[in-house]
């Protein structure tokens, strides 16, 4: 978990005209719920991913570039098919 002061983030400006996308790892399966969003991918859970807080202030990261991967730790995040695939996926997205 996170145990940092919520004060501690910096916000960012999104720049207009780019695409941004993000990707959220958990080691367990999204089945496993409250679990899942507690271990996250052993370093970041999916709250603090996905741009939340846990005092529930979002910042600027648009919600409709998110995407999530299973059973993946953080460092697995660098090599894992699945991220790569989200990866392409999303830049041929870009590209349309």
């Amino acid at each position: 978990m996170n145990h940092r002061n919520v004060q501690d983030h910096v916000d960012i400006t999104l720049l207009p005209n780019a695409n941004y996308h993000f990707i959220a790892a958990t080691l367990p399966s999204r089945s496993l719920g409250p679990v899942a969003d507690a271990i996250g991918d052993i370093l970041v859970t999916p709250v603090s991913a996905t741009g939340k807080s846990w005092s529930g202030k979002r910042r600027p990261l648009p919600v409709d570039s998110a995407h999530h991967v299973e059973r993946v730790g953080h460092v697995g995040l660098m090599t894992d098919p699945q991220v790569y695939t989200v990866i392409r996926n999303a830049m041929r997205l870009s590209y349309l």
